[in-house]
């Protein structure tokens, strides 16, 4: 009965979620692929997430830790700041304007119903507001913003695995295994959950019971709880997706098979195992076997090319996900974090062991000030794990860390751009998969500034830096940054560099172009003593320019670029349309110059090989097509380049591939042209490449096309016009062009023939052809001399 009720309601309302095979759809039968973040860390604390793991993981040990130190009264309010700090409109907002369509909320159940050691009468359920209050405040944030909500027992009463951090378990009372009354508890409570939010459709559904991890043979008592809490939901709300894990984090569905709800998804869980479809095999069995839909529930605590692998995994499967968790004490894998004062470092030290007691002031202080610090506004947003997760699993293209460095000035080395391994940067170690090799592999050694593979540590001293600085530098390694170039000019480059063995050598290319050879890193006296290096002479264009800073031998730590200005413009700046002289290269690489005979004479550029190349410094005047011509000899092999240009804003064009035939003679001329099409105005870098040779090249010129008539007697004639289109018109502008005719016409350009004149309107015309031509001249001269009639 409920089965049709749930169709019925559901197909009334577009937004309503429900299992449709091995589908989430909504309203309208569109698969509904959710992208969701775990607000993990509110309501129910784990020590890893405030840096406590080492002596208190749940969250009763944590309040405990916090009780001992400040009373009671004061950790009641601290927990009061803390559930109405950690999530606000201002995190829903962020997670909207980021692109999540969903959020998945971890609930601990005692702030919906008291532990049954605290129940006034056994068996009966005491229920509490604030639990309600603050998942009611985020479903009403998400639903204005058209996100989901998918709400998640975190917590169940008495705690379902041995992993206590997870679910706030504490093995000196009952378990919910081990207590009927926590499981009657706990499907009481999802029967009071489901009628609160019975009739809500952004509510996409129930998760009943986060990360079971207990000794559970043949998953028999896990499928009987999963059965009872079914039934307690369906007694009021037969609308809602109900989503279930398996033992073991999410991931052992023993004995949860066959489905038993015509309404359900699977939610298993990945962590730290390689992003192949081998992995998820168990999951996609069970989808495939029970045409039952899957959601990834959780997964996280990786580096961002561990999050994007799997990201683009998990969609191209067709599975939705909810990443784990939103923000953490210092952490660089979450997308937002939480200050880790120096007086919150003192309270940790003490609860280590290795500082005395603070007094009770200072240490309620602290915390009131750390709950605070929980406020979206005051956080850290760590805009590469945002990127990561949401643009890179679908696109190679990189984009400017925010903040884009503008030259001359600074570019700080951890300020590489957002996007793939392999594209904005390239790391030896980039993200670990222990579960799967079962050996942990740190990503960034310096577990701070970025969640890429780059490794990234702090540094101080009087020196250009923004507090890291880039080490543990591998040979091979490197790092790209966009820049903006505020006028084009001749730049001097000074790294800043730390070293204690010598070793170490870089690079600095721009736009693909090596402009600095291999520099040597001197050993500066340690991996925190700094010094600078310098490049001298690099020319810079205006506009979005590229460098790649690349680590040619390990040894060495960089902190900051820093590119001044020499107040020298750049040379050679070439015009199109025009002739550029092949000698009047910005840069080139292979080639020689030498005499030439042709005419003008000068120089040419000769000795070219395969794998040469010249640069020029252009500036385009108008983006379209053009006619380039190559002025080239060559004694008996034909030559061929390829030519691209390089816009201001870094973005290449390739512009095609060109041949030249053999001339006879190495000064022997001859011109070759081509079409080609420029498709942006502006300065830039116009790059040739050698493919065949040995030629000579003297010059090359653009002329830019302009199509038109070319005719100059057509009646559309375009004097600019060096291309005939074929659209010269011959007859609009045709009639009769003499004056004295009836139907002169002033605008006619050619005549047709076509003029009437009155009767003896024109006595010159002898012959009565309407012109007074020659031919009415010789009549004149034949006549001369004879009498006229009277």
């Amino acid at each position: 009965m409920w089965l049709w009720a749930c169709t019925a309601v559901w197909a009334q309302d577009a937004v309503w979620l429900q299992a449709q095979g091995t589908q989430i759809q909504n309203g309208l039968g569109q698969e509904v692929l959710l992208r969701g973040m775990g607000l993990g860390g509110w309501m129910v604390q784990e020590g890893y997430m405030l840096q406590t793991q080492a002596f208190a993981n749940p969250q009763h040990e944590i309040k405990a830790a916090v009780e001992t130190l400040i009373g009671t009264e004061a950790t009641q309010a601290f927990y009061e700041a803390w559930l109405h700090n950690h999530v606000r409109e201002a995190d829903i907002d962020s997670l909207h304007a980021w692109g999540f369509n969903s959020v998945r909320v971890p609930l601990h159940y005692n702030l919906f119903t008291l532990p049954i050691e605290e129940e006034p009468i056994p068996g009966e359920q005491t229920w509490l507001d604030l639990g309600f209050d603050l998942t009611d405040s985020v479903v009403a944030w998400c639903k204005e913003r058209s996100m989901y909500v998918v709400l998640d027992l975190h917590a169940a009463p008495g705690g379902q695995g041995y992993d206590a951090a997870i679910s706030d378990y504490d093995s000196s009372k009952p378990s919910l295994w081990e207590s009927a009354a926590n499981r009657n508890k706990m499907a009481s409570l999802w029967k009071r959950i489901a009628a609160h939010y019975a009739d809500e459709p952004w509510v996409a559904g129930y998760d009943v019971l986060n990360e079971p991890n207990w000794d559970l043979p043949g998953g028999t008592a896990l499928r009987a709880l999963y059965e009872q809490c079914t039934d307690s939901i369906r007694e009021v709300d037969t609308q809602h997706l109900l989503f279930f894990e398996g033992n073991w984090f999410a991931n052992d569905f023993t004995g949860l098979t066959p489905p038993w709800d015509g309404n359900m998804a699977y939610s298993p869980h990945k962590y730290w195992s390689n992003n192949d479809v081998a992995t998820l095999e168990f999951a996609l069995a069970l989808r495939d076997a029970h045409q039952v839909p899957l959601y990834l529930g959780e997964a996280g605590e990786n580096s961002n090319v561990w999050f994007q692998d799997a990201v683009r995994l998990l969609e191209e499967l067709g599975i939705g996900w909810a990443w784990w968790p939103l923000k953490k004490v210092e952490s660089i894998s979450a997308p937002m974090s939480i200050e880790k004062t120096a007086g919150y470092q003192a309270l940790l030290d003490h609860w280590e062991g290795n500082a005395p007691a603070p007094e009770a002031a200072f240490a309620q202080a602290v915390l009131m000030d750390l709950t605070d610090k929980l406020k979206a506004e005051q956080c850290l947003v760590q805009p590469d794990v945002v990127d990561a997760l949401m643009r890179q699993p679908h696109t190679d293209a990189t984009l400017p860390f925010p903040g884009t460095a503008t030259l001359p000035g600074t570019v700080f080395a951890p300020d590489y751009d957002l996007g793939r391994a392999g594209m904005a940067y390239v790391d030896e170690v980039d993200a670990t998969y222990h579960v799967s090799n079962g050996s942990f592999t740190a990503w960034n050694n310096g577990w701070t500034g970025r969640n890429d593979g780059v490794d990234i540590e702090s540094c101080y001293g009087d020196f250009p830096h923004n507090g890291r600085a880039v080490g543990w530098t591998q040979t091979g390694e490197w790092m790209k940054y966009t820049v903006d170039v505020a006028f084009s000019g001749i730049y001097d480059f000074h790294f800043w560099v730390a070293s204690n063995s010598g070793d170490g050598a870089l690079r600095i290319e721009v736009n693909g172009l090596d402009v600095s050879g291999d520099v040597d890193v001197p050993n500066t006296g340690g991996w925190d003593s700094w010094t600078s290096l310098i490049v001298e002479d690099v020319v810079l264009f205006q506009g979005t320019q590229e460098l790649v800073l690349h680590t040619v031998s390990a040894g060495h730590n960089v902190a900051s670029m820093d590119v001044q200005w020499t107040d020298e413009a750049p040379p050679n700046l070439q015009f199109i349309p025009g002739v550029i002289q092949a000698e009047a290269y910005l840069e080139q690489l292979g080639t020689g110059l030498e005499a030439t005979t042709d005419e003008g004479g000068g120089q040419n550029v000769g000795y070219l090989d395969p794998g040469d190349y010249l640069g020029y410094q252009v500036e385009v005047e108008s983006a379209g097509p053009h006619v380039v011509s190559f002025r080239t000899a060559s004694e008996s092999t034909d030559g061929r380049v390829s030519m691209q240009l390089v816009d201001s804003e870094a973005n290449i064009h390739a512009l095609g591939e060109f041949e030249f035939a053999a001339t006879g003679g190495w000064q022997v001329w001859s011109t070759a042209e081509f079409d080609v099409d420029l498709p942006v105005q502006g300065v830039g870098l116009l790059q040739l490449s050698v493919l065949d040779a040995p030629f000579n090249l003297n010059w090359l010129a653009f002329e830019r096309v302009v199509e038109g008539c070319t005719y100059p007697w057509a009646c559309n004639f375009d004097p600019l016009a060096n291309r005939d289109d074929g659209s010269c018109d011959l007859e609009e502008c045709a009639g009769c062009t003499y004056a004295q005719a009836l139907n002169f016409s002033s605008s006619a350009q050619l005549d047709d023939g076509s003029c009437v004149f009155e009767e003896n309107a024109c006595p010159e015309d002898i012959d009565g052809d309407s012109a007074v031509t020659t031919s009415d001249l010789l009549a004149l001269l034949a006549a001369f001399g004879d009498g006229c009639a009277p």
